[in-house]
C-alpha cells in the first residue's frame, strides 16, 4: 500500500520519504501522514501569486508592514503557519 501511494505522490517529492518510512515501521496509513504536507504544497502557489504581481515599489511598501512589531511578533512567535493560513484563504478567493 505505501509503495503504491508513494509512487503516485510525485507532487510532494522527497519529503514523502520520512512519512513513508514511518508508515512502514508503525503500520500506519501513509496517505494520512502526507495529507498535511500535500495541503501545504497546494497552498504555496496561491500564496505566491499576489507577490508575483508586485513590482519593486510594491515590495518596498509590503516589507515595512510585515516588519511592524505586532505583525512581526505574530508571525515569528505564535506558532501559527501564516503561509498556510493565508494560502488557504487566497485559494478560496482565487477560485
Amino acid at each position: 500500500m505505501v509503495a503504491e501511494v508513494f509512487e503516485r505522490d510525485e507532487s510532494v517529492g522527497w519529503p514523502c520519504g520520512v512519512p513513508a518510512a514511518r508508515a512502514m515501521i508503525r503500520g500506519s496509513d501513509y496517505a494520512s501522514l502526507v495529507q498535511p504536507l500535500r495541503e501545504h504544497v497546494e497552498n504555496i502557489p496561491a500564496f505566491r501569486k499576489p507577490y508575483e504581481r508586485l513590482d519593486n515599489a510594491g515590495l518596498d511598501r509590503l516589507v515595512p508592514i510585515v516588519d511592524r512589531p505586532g505583525i512581526k511578533h505574530a508571525v515569528h512567535n505564535t506558532g501559527i503557519d501564516f503561509a498556510d493560513l493565508v494560502g488557504r484563504l487566497l485559494q478560496k478567493f482565487q477560485q
